[in-house]
């Protein structure tokens, strides 16, 4: 759980989405989340247990296995995705609990994933979230807020405390401001790029956090 240790991982999402301009790994949001706002919601060991590396012959990290809560993820370089399967195996001879199963989860373009999947028995329990990609060659669709709101950033509004409050409302969690300091030392985060919706009355109504992969 070294710096070194953390940027290696992070480069191996930039570079396996780099090649393919779609994700099949986490995407690098994911990750920061995880080894940095976490840091102060979790004991070190929390992390150096839920890890477990794949090393080409020169040593640099082809692939690893991350667990998040209940869900283990893989991740992998384009150029190695036959380690799926024993990835897979290796997870399931280790991490697979009480229950004996092991959860993870494959975007429906991942092809690869989803037959590496059926063919070690794995069943779909259901949609687990969106992913929309946008071509930034398009141009911008017009924007207009409702009468009275406005857009501001974190660098310009700069109150953790509401930061955390606004977050604990939307997603009904009872986050501190540890948390949001873990967060905004991430490498890929940026205060401005956490956007925010002011109401006519000068309070916090929503927000949009980009983060530049």
């Amino acid at each position: 759980h070294s710096a070194a240790e953390l940027a290696a991982l992070r480069e191996l999402l930039i570079r396996s989405y780099a090649g393919r301009l779609e994700p099949h790994n986490w995407r690098l949001a994911m990750l920061e989340n995880w080894a940095y706002a976490s840091r102060y919601l979790e004991p070190l060991d929390y992390f150096t247990g839920r890890v477990h590396l794949w090393r080409a012959a020169g040593g640099e990290i082809a692939a690893y296995l991350i667990r998040y809560y209940n869900m283990t993820y893989l991740q992998v370089l384009p150029a190695q995705r036959a380690l799926e399967a024993d990835m897979l195996a290796w997870a399931e001879q280790h991490w697979a609990g009480e229950q004996g199963q092991i959860a993870t989860m494959a975007y429906a373009h991942d092809l690869e994933r989803l037959a590496v999947l059926a063919q070690r028995g794995y069943q779909d329990r259901g949609l687990i979230e969106y992913v929309h990609l946008y071509d930034l060659d398009r141009p911008d669709p017009e924007v207009r807020l409702p009468p009275g709101f406005r857009m501001i950033s974190m660098a310009e509004h700069g109150s953790l405390a509401d930061r955390v409050a606004l977050e604990n409302a939307v997603w009904g969690v009872t986050l501190d401001e540890a948390w949001l300091r873990g967060k905004v030392s991430a490498p890929a985060y940026s205060l401005a790029w956490d956007l925010l919706a002011v109401s006519p009355e000068g309070a916090l109504a929503g927000f949009s956090l980009v983060w530049v992969d």
